[in-house]
C-alpha cells in the first residue's frame, strides 16, 4: 500500500470494482458478489464471484431481472459461511461501484469490520465528464461511452455489471486526466460528496 495515495496518479493505485445482487426483499439479501480488481490502470483477470443461499426465498420479481432462481442457489452456501473468505478478497483497497452506496452498505451489514481506503462512485464521475445527461443508469452509461467490448453473460448479472463499470470507470478517468495530474486526492472530491457518511476512513485522514 502506497503511504502517500492522495498525491500518487491514479494509475498507480489498486481499484476494486464490486457489483451486488439481491433477493428481492427489503431488506436486501445478497444473493450475487461480483468484485474485478483494477491495477496499473487495467483490468485484471483475477475476478470473483459468489452465489449465496439466502434466507428468504428470491423473488419472481427478482429473478426476473437477473435471472438467479431459488434452484440455483439451492445448494450454495450462505453469504456468513463465506464471510471470512470474501473479506479476504474485497481487501481495504479503492473500491467502486455504480449507485456504490447499495453495494458498501449492503456488504459492510454482513462484514462489519470491512473497510475499504476509499468509496468512488461512477455515478459522480459520469456526471463530472458529461453534466447534461438525461440517465446515468448504468445500461444508458454503457450505451453512451462502451458501446462495445462489453463482457460476456447478461445485464443484471453481478460479474457483467461489474465489468462494466470497471470498464466505464477507465474511460471516465482518463476523460478526466486531460493534463496527466489526476490523484486519488483529486477523484475523491469528484467521485465522492460530504453528504456521504460511508466515506469515513477517507474522511477520517487519508487526505
Amino acid at each position: 500500500m502506497l503511504t502517500t495515495p492522495s498525491i500518487t496518479h491514479w494509475s498507480e493505485l489498486t481499484f476494486l470494482v464490486v457489483d451486488v445482487e439481491g433477493n428481492g426483499h427489503k431488506p436486501h439479501e445478497i444473493i450475487e458478489l461480483a468484485s474485478v480488481p483494477i491495477r496499473s490502470g487495467s483490468i485484471q483477470n483475477d475476478a470473483n464471484q459468489w452465489l449465496f443461499r439466502p434466507i428468504k426465498s428470491v423473488t419472481q420479481r427478482a429473478t426476473d431481472l437477473h435471472g438467479i432462481t431459488n434452484e440455483v442457489l439451492a445448494n450454495k452456501p450462505t453469504f456468513q459461511e463465506l464471510a471470512p473468505t470474501i473479506h479476504s478478497a474485497l481487501g481495504d483497497e479503492i473500491l467502486i461501484g455504480h449507485n456504490v452506496h447499495i453495494d458498501y452498505q449492503l456488504i459492510k451489514k454482513q462484514i462489519p469490520q470491512w473497510e475499504p481506503l476509499l468509496v468512488l462512485d461512477t455515478i459522480k464521475l459520469a456526471k463530472a465528464v458529461a453534466p447534461t445527461l438525461k440517465s446515468y443508469a448504468l445500461s444508458s452509461l454503457i450505451s453512451e461511452f462502451i458501446m462495445s467490448d462489453l463482457p460476456p453473460g447478461s445485464r443484471h448479472r453481478a460479474m457483467y455489471d461489474a465489468v462494466a463499470t470497471a470498464k466505464l470507470f477507465l474511460i471516465l478517468v482518463q476523460k478526466l486526466d486531460q493534463d496527466g495530474q489526476l490523484t486519488l486526492a483529486t477523484l475523491a472530491e469528484i467521485g465522492t460528496s460530504p453528504s456521504d457518511s460511508f466515506f469515513s476512513r477517507a474522511q477520517g485522514g487519508l487526505f
